[in-house]
């Protein structure tokens, strides 16, 4: 019988110390602090990034020179292949051409310390809110002339960005052990491979998904997408002026478009217009009273939210007229009457109304 228990133990101990690691972990290493590229709608079109419903996995290979995009283009026999990308090559011409080898299921963009940072970059057009501007945009005298327009194309697989060293230390120690040699030969063994998932509901344009999202036939509906915009309200501290509608807005941006979920590197830049209209304001406020029948010293100003996608913001500025001043005072009335009617009528009628009355059966 002893021996029989040393036996039992002898074996748990051997089955312990065997499958104390799962297969899982052997085979997976999950990639932390990563942001992904999201989609976006207006009224026709869709742009941006989506993964794959279940994800997307593709062997990992590192472009840091433009022969490494041509070996892709017309050498590659181990597809399709998730691209990691230094700044320097994070260009909309690299993505087209990368596009376009319908071999790629994912971008990984990757901050490496060592390499200094792109002198200029702008994933908007050089013409934001082209289509929607007032002002008609100058092809040779753009204002935004290092945009690249990334957030206007809609992209066939997705995009993340990380700027945790250790994940780009290991995605490169994988990629040199495993793929790097002989590339000619790679599908003949196993490769170091990255699986990405981003899947994104929303499709086609603003109006389809949001008509999907309000599916009134479906008690338990899915958030496809949510609207991009705010609603403001300015109402002036004292009375208004009812002889002088006139209005001087000065307005400074404030929020700035990233192709990344979180990570908005032009909101720095926002900076110099905040500081310029507190300067503005602060002149306006020492100017005399007097200056063009303005009154420059009433140090009001009012800030509002705003999207940045074109015409998807909403604002609204009420003033209230003398017709609609009228209006809320005899609703006001009519409201406050009603009720005071009803509280007497209800106080009058109270015995009748909740009266309770209990019988005692003996």
């Amino acid at each position: 019988m002893t021996v029989k228990t040393w036996k039992y133990i002898l074996i748990f101990i051997i089955i312990n110390s065997v499958a104390a690691e799962r297969i899982k972990d052997m085979i997976y290493m999950p990639l932390d602090a990563v942001a992904a590229c999201f989609r976006r709608h207006n009224g026709t079109h869709q742009f941006g990034c989506s993964s794959g419903r279940s994800g997307s996995v593709g062997v990992v290979h590192l472009v840091e020179v433009d022969d490494d995009i041509t070996w892709l283009e017309k050498n590659a026999t181990a597809g399709p292949y998730v691209v990691v990308l230094s700044f320097a090559m994070f260009k909309k011409n690299t993505l087209l051409r990368l596009r376009d080898t319908n071999n790629i299921n994912g971008v990984l963009l990757a901050k490496n310390n060592s390499q200094e940072l792109p002198s200029e970059y702008s994933p908007e057009d050089t013409c934001p809110n082209r289509y929607s501007s007032y002002k008609k945009c100058d092809d040779l005298r753009p204002w935004n002339p290092f945009g690249s327009a990334l957030l206007m194309e809609d992209w066939p697989f997705p995009m993340f960005y990380t700027e945790n060293q250790t994940v780009l230390q290991a995605i490169k120690s994988c990629f040199s052990e495993h793929n790097a040699h002989d590339l000619e030969t790679q599908y003949q063994r196993s490769l170091c491979a990255i699986e990405m998932k981003s899947f994104m509901y929303a499709a086609i344009n603003s109006e389809s998904c949001i008509k999907r999202t309000d599916f009134k036939l479906n008690f338990n509906p899915t958030q496809f997408c949510d609207p991009l915009g705010d609603r403001n309200i300015h109402w002036p501290l004292r009375p208004l002026d009812r002889n002088n509608n006139t209005v001087i807005m000065v307005t400074a941006r404030l929020d700035a478009s990233s192709l990344f979920d979180g990570i908005s590197p032009g909101a720095e830049n926002t900076i110099t217009g905040l500081v310029t209209l507190l300067a503005t304001a602060y002149y306006l406020n020492l100017l005399d009273i007097t200056v063009d029948r303005y009154n420059m010293k009433s140090g009001e100003y009012s800030t509002w939210t705003e999207s940045i996608w074109q015409t998807l913001s909403v604002r609204m500025f009420l003033k209230p007229s003398a017709a609609t001043e009228r209006f809320s005072m005899i609703l006001g009335s009519l409201v406050a009457g009603t009720s005071i009617v009803l509280v007497w009528f209800i106080n009058t009628r109270a015995d009748v109304l909740f009266n309770s009355r209990f019988v005692l059966v003996t």
